[in-house]
């Protein structure tokens, strides 16, 4: 008696013929084009209740939504993912850079990116000289979720505004 010795078909067979995909897995298959995901943001609060009330409401406009505590942890978020768009308060936590610098952190690695910066009238004076030179960055302010989420539609798209600005 033969046996085989492998589980391999035998060089002697025809292997099976190619069968075509249907139109829907072949559309399965292929990648969606970036128009058609929602714009990814990033979240910078160190107020945990905003932050979490934000993100809730940016969801709901068509965003996806990641939230950090602080710069450093949004430092450690980026590495490795792509953004279409940056959400931050200027004051951190002492010892963490200010939002204005992680803003220029991610222009200096991507320089389309939308920026939206959340303030208080009384932590931020927009006269200071060379605070915000070359980063064109919207105001918004710190606790306005409804405000923060009609700018982020119209500076970086999101619930059929298209895409990212």
């Amino acid at each position: 008696m033969y046996r085989r010795l492998s589980a391999s078909p035998s060089p002697f067979t025809r292997p099976p013929a190619p069968t075509t995909p249907s139109p829907a897995a072949a559309a399965a298959a292929t990648p969606t084009d970036s128009l058609d995901r929602n714009p990814n943001l990033m979240l910078v609060s160190p107020d945990e209740a905003f932050g979490a009330a934000a993100k809730r409401a940016l969801s709901d406009a068509g965003f996806s939504v990641m939230l950090a505590s602080d710069s450093i942890s949004a430092i450690g978020l980026l590495r490795g993912c792509e953004i279409d768009g940056l959400i931050t308060t200027i004051r951190m936590p002492r010892g963490h850079p200010h939002g204005v610098a992680l803003a220029r952190l991610v222009r200096d690695h991507k320089s389309a990116t939308p920026v939206i910066l959340l303030t208080n009238s009384e932590g931020f004076r927009a006269g200071e000289p060379g605070f915000l030179e070359g980063l064109a960055a919207i105001l918004c302010p710190l606790g306005d979720v409804a405000g923060l989420v009609r700018r982020a539609q119209l500076g970086m798209g999101g619930s059929g505004e298209g895409g990212p600005a």
